[in-house]
């Protein structure tokens, strides 16, 4: 969710009322629990036969202006199974060409160096993978804010 979003969410009337009941737990909004890798989980509602985990991702990144933009638009939200299929996948990684060798493929780039003169011996690993959906018709995008 966008943090706009996820504020209206948790000012909804009807969320209020309904995360107010005292023997049925519908819907559990609690401080935000960050994770290691920038998504923050901040509760579970229950809609219906389906249990739908809150998540914002505010992470931002800087365009070629240097303006900064949120990963997630702070009115959208995306919806997503907890299982969804992807299929990652790896891309080329930059590397040079020399001498007539031929370009490594596959998950990883693994190189080399040898420095006799500071006696060292490096090895590198790159590595470009990316997730790519599978089974577009399981996500959803929705603005819910004007």
């Amino acid at each position: 969710m966008g943090g706009e979003a996820l504020n209206a969410l948790i000012n909804n009337t009807l969320i209020k009322e309904s995360s107010d009941l005292r023997n049925v737990d519908l819907g559990t909004i609690r401080e935000p629990q960050r994770n290691a890798v920038g998504g923050t989980l901040h509760g579970q509602l229950s809609c219906g036969s389906y249990k739908v985990n809150l998540w914002t991702y505010p992470e931002f990144y800087d365009t070629a202006g240097g303006t900064s933009t949120p990963y997630i638009d702070p009115k959208k939200v995306i919806l997503i199974p907890e299982n969804p299929k992807f299929k990652l996948v790896s891309a080329a990684v930059p590397q040079l060409i020399e001498n007539g060798s031929v370009p490594q493929v596959g998950a990883y780039l693994i190189q080399e160096f040898i420095d006799r003169k500071r006696t060292a011996h490096e090895v590198h690993i790159k590595s470009a993978q990316v997730v790519i959906p599978v089974a577009v018709d399981q996500i959803y995008t929705v603005t819910v804010l004007n």
